[in-house]
């Protein structure tokens, strides 16, 4: 692969261009995105403009349109301070782990984005409120055990309102303490769908809500694995948040802790403190972003207090009983940031569904301009063998194949 922009693919010896994107038909291979670096090289096919072979027209076709649907709407900001995290397929962690838990994890094999800080109140003040003012019947179920705002007691209706409180400081950025798995992915699901205060906005589009378990089923849940394809926004994975937190591309390491270095984060750094019971009082001192200097090399904040960070993974494939659970909070002791340690969500009745203390977020999603990421784009065919080409391809916004 060679050096040049990241506004499309360019694989083996041949390459089209088309608005936006580099494509090539070549022998079978999995593209990427362009990003700098060496790779094959070969022979230029031509312009979007010349004639092909009739079935490489087709595939052409496809991608255009494909790319067309990807990135002429572009996944929005939002009101997120985003982090984009490179270095695709960047080396996994390679360090001691006496526990096997962290090993051979964290390699990306795509770029994405993540939010810098949590979830802060503010952003779930106002995605609570689009609902719970409509009168809905689980208007509680979505508000976190702890957070800057209260219930507002001078809304008259419909439904029920929340509001910061205007007596603690920098009430808009405390973190979430005490949000449902399943919720977290039914946020995605809103900001994938635009905001929208239509209660459909929550069922699909990240997440397929239809297979969450209920509050009491028991485990194996039927909650789906991952995020959907095509998704603009979903919970962290594991590897995206181990990497995100750990690793360092200018040096091509992993460090112990989520601040750039092997060394215990001091008190005096973080919010996260094993002496204090998460209380109210505890949890409002501590507004997200307090400690700017205490940062991964990607410059995520809070990964060492705040809330503990849901992941997308199942902690235990097999059984599917619980999510995982990565760093440390308001209440729980630095040492849970250390990059060896995991934790899970623990109780009766469904996992996910039920509300923890000190349960959190980040959002991850598509970087703006680039085709979604979670699937590869496949081209198969060959311009030198008689035998009829069949081209499959995937960007997230739709899939095509044609043999």
């Amino acid at each position: 692969m060679t050096r040049g922009n990241t506004d499309g693919l360019r694989m083996g010896t041949h390459r089209l261009w088309f608005p936006m994107a580099r494509l090539v038909v070549a022998r079978p291979v999995v593209a990427r995105l362009a990003e700098p670096g060496v790779g094959p090289q070969g022979r230029v096919l031509g312009h979007l403009g010349r004639r092909a072979p009739g079935r490489h027209r087709q595939a052409l076709a496809a991608m255009a349109l494909c790319a067309g649907a990807a990135l002429a709407s572009p996944p929005p900001d939002y009101d997120f301070d985003w982090a984009t995290i490179g270095r695709p397929g960047n080396r996994a962690y390679d360090r001691e782990d006496p526990f096997g838990f962290v090993a051979g994890r964290g390699s990306v094999p795509h770029r994405f984005r993540i939010s810098r800080l949590e979830v802060t109140t503010a952003q779930w003040l106002e995605f609570v409120n689009t609902f719970s003012t409509q009168d809905v019947d689980d208007g509680f179920a979505f508000v976190p055990q702890f957070w800057g705002a209260q219930f507002d007691p001078d809304y008259a209706g419909p439904g029920l309102r929340w509001r910061l409180i205007a007596s603690v400081p920098n009430a808009d950025r405390v973190a979430l303490g005490g949000v449902s798995w399943q919720w977290a992915a039914r946020y995605c699901n809103w900001l994938h769908n635009g905001k929208s205060s239509d209660l459909a906005s929550l069922d699909t589009g990240a997440y397929d809500a239809s297979t969450f378990s209920g509050t009491f089923d028991p485990p194996p849940l039927t909650d789906g694995d991952t995020h959907l394809p095509g998704a603009k926004f979903w919970i962290p994975t594991v590897d995206e948040h181990l990497k995100a937190a750990y690793y360092d591309p200018r040096q091509d390491h992993w460090w112990l802790q989520p601040n750039g270095s092997d060394d215990f984060i001091p008190d005096d750094q973080t919010s996260a403190d094993d002496r204090a019971r998460p209380t109210d009082e505890n949890w409002l001192r501590f507004p997200l972003g307090l400690y700017p200097d205490t940062r991964s090399p990607w410059g995520l904040l809070d990964l060492s207090g705040g809330g503990q960070e849901w992941n997308e993974d199942w902690y235990r494939l097999e059984t599917r009983a619980e999510r995982v659970l990565r760093g440390s909070s308001i209440g729980l002791g630095p040492g849970a940031q250390n990059v060896l340690e995991f934790s899970y969500s623990v109780g009766s009745g469904s996992p996910q569904e039920r509300r923890y203390g000190e349960t959190s977020f980040r959002v991850a999603g598509v970087v703006p301009g680039m085709p979604t990421l979670s699937i590869p784009v496949v081209v198969f065919g060959s311009t030198r063998r008689r035998r009829k080409p069949c081209v499959r391809v995937d960007c997230g916004a739709c899939s095509r194949s044609l043999c």
